[in-house]
């Protein structure tokens, strides 16, 4: 693939961000990850769902990224309950925090750890309302985010569940991704013409609007 011309400290963070993901998924131990997540706050309203549950599933999807990142620095950031899909807004609140909305509530913990992953993601590769024009790599590593967090998560639960009772919740972790990767189908066409190949093929799409899921998904799967 040709070098993607991303400026300076966005392009760095993606880049570090990428070889954690991509190099590391050999050698993630089982149990949590260390060092501990940063502070965040939740607001509960609209979730039905306790704050400390709801903690304790991003905590756990959030540190097997954060794990890679022991002396990095990023703004402290709230998480809302949204309406129109997950999002990390451009925009900080009256408390200086990054927004993150999941859309989802009660007890999808699924859900919940996949979207925040993948808005984890975002907040670790510097998000801001810069030029667009590569945004589709960017969701692309979210994405592969997502997959990589709760992979992990499904073999920490296996010994370190957030609770005892919550240890055979692990099989539904795994299985989430498993659904999430076969709904995939423009895999196949990677598997054809390379990433290199698929990537020219679509790359006016995927500038065009680079929250295509069924090709950054696609993308995440190889990657």
């Amino acid at each position: 693939m040709r070098t993607i011309a991303i400026a300076g400290r966005r392009r760095i963070t993606l880049l570090l961000l990428a070889s954690a993901l991509l190099c590391s998924s050999a050698h993630a131990e089982d149990g949590y990850a260390d060092p501990p997540m940063p502070a965040f706050r939740i607001e509960t309203d609209g979730f039905g769902a306790s704050e400390s549950d709801i903690r304790a599933v991003l905590t756990s999807a959030g540190s097997e990224l954060w794990r890679f990142f022991p002396e990095y620095e990023i703004e402290p950031f709230v998480i809302k309950r949204g309406k129109s899909g997950p999002i990390t807004l451009y925009d900080r609140n009256g408390r200086g925090e990054i927004v993150v909305r999941l859309d989802t509530g009660n007890t999808y913990w699924c859900q919940y750890a996949y979207q925040f992953a993948h808005e984890f993601c975002h907040i670790l590769c510097g998000y801001e309302d810069d030029y667009p024009g590569n945004k589709w790599f960017e969701e692309a590593l979210c994405e592969t985010a997502s997959l990589f967090a709760m992979q992990a998560m499904s073999r920490a639960w296996k010994k370190n569940p957030p609770y005892p009772n919550w240890k055979d919740f692990r099989d539904a972790l795994r299985n989430y991704v498993d659904d999430n990767i076969k709904k995939r189908d423009k895999i196949h066409e990677i598997y054809k013409k390379g990433l290199p190949g698929f990537y020219q093929t679509h790359k006016e799409a995927l500038t065009a609007e680079p929250c295509r899921r069924d090709l950054n998904g696609a993308m995440s799967i190889v990657l």
